[in-house]
């Protein structure tokens, strides 16, 4: 494996994880909200 093929699949990598990364992290706030209303709803 050539030093650029490397370098390449590392940097694509890195993005594909951040971008993963900020997937799963919409999907936890959307879902910490949902959460967070249904009990204030609840006190009520």
């Amino acid at each position: 494996m050539s030093y650029r093929s490397w370098y390449f699949l590392k940097s694509a990598a890195g993005k594909l994880r951040f971008f993963w990364q900020m997937l799963v992290y919409d999907e936890l706030r959307e879902s910490l909200v949902i959460n967070i209303k249904w009990r204030v709803r609840d006190d009520e």
